[in-house]
């Protein structure tokens, strides 16, 4: 039972940690984009998504990390590193690169393979002093399998990781990346929410792609993930088309691919995704939490704290207190 308990409760923390980590609105005063935005508090990574009311392959998203002039940032659309489609940007001096990618284990990963296409929406692709952003029109990424997110789901579960340092050829968009040391992580996107109107109006910023789109959130002629180098990588006074295709990947982290059986007396329901909102969850998990450490006693009560608090460090990069859970 011991060995059940310590896996649901890392199982469990991946789970709330992601859900106390959730998207809200905002409203991006550079391009008008209303962005469901996440924002790590400590790194200041953000990411958003805008999709389409009628979601399919593609959507508009945009990686901002506080900049000091090395370094890189990404999001895993499936939530995992492995087995999930990555996008990674940083930057070539005032240019910002960008790249698609994916990997099977802890590696730098390899340019994605699938078809799919990054292009850049200039007016919010930038680098200055103080930060660099990326905001792109993401063609095809939308698989519809573990790859990438539900765009029809109330919250899914997506990863982010930032670096230090620059990736070994920053003027290559399939360059090796280096360790995401700055942070990484999950969160939930409020997919539902991030459903706009104004999406097709959204979509056509992205230099030379409005041809290609439809109010579905889907391209009408298919985008070749070919990996191949970006050719006209974007700064901000210069909007040309990328054609940027996969490159390498993020290292985000793999939480558990499944829940074994629960104790004797606990609910598989207390842990159920469709609780009606994200206040509950967390109450729900922690609860859960807590009645399973009780259930153990003395030095196995201990180390199964002990276990629970360093994979939310080793996994989930965060503290447990930092996310309101005291065990």
């Amino acid at each position: 039972m011991f060995a059940v308990c310590k896996s649901f409760i890392a199982l469990a923390i991946v789970v709330a940690g992601a859900f106390a980590q959730t998207t809200s609105s905002y409203t991006d005063s550079a391009t008008g984009i209303t962005f469901q935005k996440f924002t790590d508090k400590t790194t200041g990574y953000s990411f958003g998504a805008a999709l389409p009311q009628s979601p399919g392959s593609d959507f508009i998203g945009q990686i901002a990390v506080p900049f000091n002039g090395t370094g890189w940032a990404g999001v895993s659309l499936g939530g995992n590193m492995a087995n999930s489609i990555l996008i990674v940007a940083w930057t070539n001096g005032k240019t910002v690169m960008s790249s698609l990618r994916e990997t099977t284990g802890y590696v730098s990963p390899d340019v994605y393979s699938g078809n799919a296409t990054l292009t850049a929406i200039p007016s919010g692709t930038f680098v200055n002093s103080t930060a660099m952003s990326y905001t792109f029109l993401c063609q095809g990424c939308l698989t519809g399998d573990s790859q990438s997110f539900n765009a029809t789901s109330s919250t899914a579960v997506l990863g982010w990781a930032a670096g230090g340092q620059n990736p070994k050829e920053i003027t290559d968009s399939a360059t090796p990346l280096a360790y995401h040391g700055k942070g990484f992580g999950n969160f939930g996107l409020l997919a539902i929410e991030a459903q706009s109107a104004n999406y097709l109006k959204f979509a056509q910023m992205a230099t030379g792609s409005a041809a290609n789109l439809s109010a579905s959130g889907s391209s009408s002629s298919p985008c070749q993930g070919s990996g191949s180098k970006s050719s006209s990588p974007f700064t901000r006074k210069t909007p040309s088309k990328s054609t940027s295709k996969v490159p390498s990947a993020v290292a985000i982290p793999n939480p558990p691919a499944s829940s074994p059986a629960l104790p004797a007396g606990l609910s598989a329901e207390t842990t159920s995704a469709k609780m009606e909102d994200d206040s509950s969850k967390i109450d729900a998990l922690v609860g859960l939490l807590k009645r399973l450490l009780n259930s153990l006693s003395g030095r196995n009560k201990k180390d199964a704290a002990a276990k629970a608090r360093r994979h939310a460090r080793d996994v989930m990069g965060t503290r447990l207190d930092r996310i309101g859970v005291t065990l």
